[in-house]
């Protein structure tokens, strides 16, 4: 006869209870193992640095500062980017930026890279260094592709040489003269010979694209400004305040800008 069968015993200590094992029951453990030991890191890393290696010598940038070239390279550059017409060329914050660039990359080529901290700092420069030449690059092409669209323009304007930089007066000018050659090379010159300007002007239409001061655009004040007079058919006098945004015609707002009252957003 065949009795019940008793559960094989194995020789040494007894199998340990499932209590008292310390293995993650599920997937959840495991995350919340993992989450524990990141922030155990993050907190002794923390812990190492002390408050002088967090100096403003050691940080990268600060742009926070409103008299800091990085917060006013932004403003220029979204300036640029949301006005209808070719702005002044900020020479000032360029050439600040460039050399800021120059400065920090020698930096980071001086930096221990075998030291955790200082390759800690090593990557946040890198980072901020790469940003900071997308926003010079976008403000510098920005002002290119203006500068294709209304080169004729500007060269007749009695104030060119103050709007644009003396290399972007340089492009302009070979711009213009290789646009007009290779329009008369390629259908010009078989035209009749009154015909072949290409900068005539009958009434309202023009051969010389402008931008469009009319244009609506964005703004945000700076700082609270006297009664602005609004052109059109409901003519009114607006107030703006600090702060505030307000979406107005370029027109009203070109001294404004110029007097770095408000910025384009």
């Amino acid at each position: 006869m065949l009795g019940s069968a008793s559960p094989p015993q194995t020789s040494g200590s007894p199998a340990p209870d499932a209590s008292e094992l310390s293995l993650p029951t599920s997937s959840m453990d495991l995350a919340s193992q993992s989450q524990d030991q990141s922030a155990s890191f993050l907190d002794a890393s923390m812990a190492s640095v002390d408050n002088e290696s967090l100096s403003y010598s050691r940080l990268p940038f600060d742009t926070k500062s409103t008299r800091n070239p990085i917060f006013t390279l932004e403003h220029i550059w979204m300036n640029e980017r949301g006005a209808p017409e070719l702005l002044p060329f900020r020479a000032d914050i360029v050439d600040s930026m460039k050399d800021l660039i120059e400065e920090q990359t020698d930096r980071i080529l001086d930096m221990e890279v075998s030291n955790p901290d200082e390759n800690f700092y090593s990557m946040i420069y890198q980072t901020e260094i790469e940003r900071l030449k997308f926003l010079l690059k976008s403000y510098l092409r920005t002002r290119l592709f203006k500068i294709e669209k209304f080169a004729l323009w500007l060269l007749r304007q009695d104030n060119a040489a103050h709007i644009m930089s003396p290399h972007e007066l340089e492009y302009a000018r070979s711009y213009q003269t290789l646009l007009e050659t290779h329009h008369h090379e390629t259908f010009a010159h078989m035209l009749p010979h009154t015909q072949q300007k290409q900068d005539e002007e009958m009434g309202d239409i023009s051969m010389v694209v402008t931008p469009n001061l009319e244009a609506p655009v964005f703004v945000k004040a700076l700082d609270a400004t006297g009664p602005l007079h609004i052109a059109g058919p409901d003519e009114e006098d607006v107030s703006l305040e600090k702060g505030d945004i307000y979406l107005l015609r370029y027109s009203a707002v070109k001294q404004l800008l110029s007097d770095r009252l408000v910025r384009l957003i």
